[in-house]
C-alpha cells in the first residue's frame, strides 16, 4: 500500500469496505463505474477492512464505507458513508483540478506571480 500512496502518477481513490456492510455493497457499482469512467486519469483501489485490518488501523478507518482520496502520498479528501455518484464526481473534479494546478488558490498564486 505504501508504494501506491507515494506513486506520483496521479490521484488514488481507496474504498474501505467489508463484505457484511450493506452500504458498502450499494456503493460498489458507483465506485466501479467511476473507476471505468476515469481510467487512465485516476487510480482506484478497494481495501476489505475485514481481510486487512492492519491497513484499516494504519489509516484510522472507524466507519465504513470510507472513501479516501490521496494525492502525492497525502490525504486529499475523505468521505464516510455511502457516497453518491454526484459526490464522487465532485471529489474527482477537485483532485483533478489540484493535479492540473487549476484550483482557485493556484490561479490566484499564478496571477500574483505575473505582477
Amino acid at each position: 500500500m505504501e508504494k501506491e500512496l507515494t506513486d506520483t502518477a496521479g490521484p488514488l481513490f481507496i474504498d474501505f469496505w467489508a463484505p457484511w456492510c450493506a452500504p458498502c455493497q450499494r456503493m460498489l457499482p458507483i465506485f466501479e463505474a467511476a473507476a471505468d469512467r476515469y481510467r487512465g486519469k485516476i487510480r482506484f483501489a478497494r481495501v476489505n477492512v475485514q481481510a486487512s485490518p492492519q491497513i484499516a488501523r494504519e489509516f484510522n478507518i472507524r466507519l465504513i464505507p470510507t472513501l479516501a482520496v490521496f494525492y502525492r502520498g497525502e490525504v486529499f479528501d475523505v468521505r464516510t458513508g455511502l457516497t453518491s455518484d454526484g459526490r464522487l464526481r465532485a471529489m474527482v473534479k477537485r483532485v483533478l483540478r489540484k493535479q492540473d494546478g487549476t484550483t482557485l488558490f493556484d490561479r490566484i498564486k499564478a496571477m500574483l506571480r505575473k505582477r
